[in-house]
């Protein structure tokens, strides 16, 4: 029995061995319906191997429209898989989706606090030092379950977005 012990925590061994990762992130979005706006993100993941990274990013962004008076600050909260393609050299191109909840806050009474989020992203990374690298991805953001109650009394279900990314990755 002792022996079966072991291999329960050989598991967490493995999970823990793999590499820790930080990113930051800086980038714009074209959320529909709203003005561009910029965003900040943070992530946090592990190499799971050579082509698979799981990771955890946290992003706050603004929807503003002056036209409806409009101004709601939005929290997400995703986890993303990234594939990476073959790469050559320092350049690493790669895929991935990510799923998980934006929580909204201002704008109209009428407006729910939650929302379904998932995305979609391609992009590169670029080996810096072994212990850095920087990333340009391009991300297609979806927004559901919400509604928002414009001036006008315009509802939306969805909120769909393409974001422009920069970050930079620290790996552990």
């Amino acid at each position: 029995m002792k022996s079966l012990r072991y291999l329960a925590v050989l598991p967490l061994m493995a999970a823990a061995s793999q590499a820790l990762t930080i990113d930051v992130q800086l980038g714009a979005a074209s959320p529909s319906g709203y003005s561009s706006n910029s965003f900040v993100g943070l992530g946090i993941g592990s190499q799971l191997s050579d082509n698979f990274h799981l990771g955890l990013n946290l992003t706050s962004k603004k929807l503003e429209d002056s036209f409806t008076a409009v101004n709601i600050k939005a929290y997400s909260a995703m986890i993303d898989l990234t594939y990476e393609l073959n790469g050559a050299g320092g350049i690493h191109p790669f895929i991935g989706a990510g799923l998980g909840n934006t929580w909204l806050s201002g704008g109209d009474p009428g407006t729910d606090k939650n929302a379904l989020t998932m995305n979609a992203f391609a992009g590169m990374r670029f080996t810096l030092s072994e212990i850095s690298d920087v990333l340009l991805m391009v991300r297609s953001t979806s927004m559901t379950n919400v509604t928002i109650v414009d001036l006008s009394g315009t509802h939306k279900d969805s909120i769909s977005s393409w974001e422009y990314v920069a970050g930079l990755r620290f790996k552990f």
